[in-house]
């Protein structure tokens, strides 16, 4: 099982290139995408993010996200939602809508972030 193609938003793009060089991962566009899914996911406590209406951005290959990871974020949506879902299309909708939140959280907490910060260390402090 793998992700298919999805769309993030026109924002949410610019801030996947900023959150790939604050994380120093340059290289490794995918381990930031499921960075920012479970930024989103954490960030979103009970709430689904909104429906993505500017899906102009960067476009999610196929099978970006396989495997077990693509089964977790799977579970972790049916958990948020409270139901389970067949259709494979939705489900990367879901994706793509906490990936986008995750973006968007993450770009602001690397504004407020003074020179003398590092983006990974604050990922690593528990959320409250």
């Amino acid at each position: 099982m793998a992700n298919r193609k999805v769309s993030l938003s026109t924002a949410a793009t610019e801030y996947l290139s900023e959150a790939m060089v604050a994380l120093e991962l340059d290289n490794d566009r995918p381990a930031v995408l499921k960075i920012a899914f479970a930024k989103g996911y954490i960030s979103c406590k009970d709430a689904i993010p909104p429906e993505l209406e500017d899906k102009k951005g960067f476009v999610i290959p196929d099978g970006v996200i396989s495997g077990d990871d693509y089964l977790l974020f799977k579970h972790l949506i049916f958990e948020k939602l409270g139901q389970t879902i067949e259709d494979s299309k939705q489900i990367d909708d879901y994706l793509a809508r906490f990936i986008d939140y995750g973006l968007r959280v993450m770009h602001d907490e690397i504004k407020n972030m003074s020179s003398l910060d590092n983006y990974l260390l604050l990922l690593l402090q528990p959320v409250l």
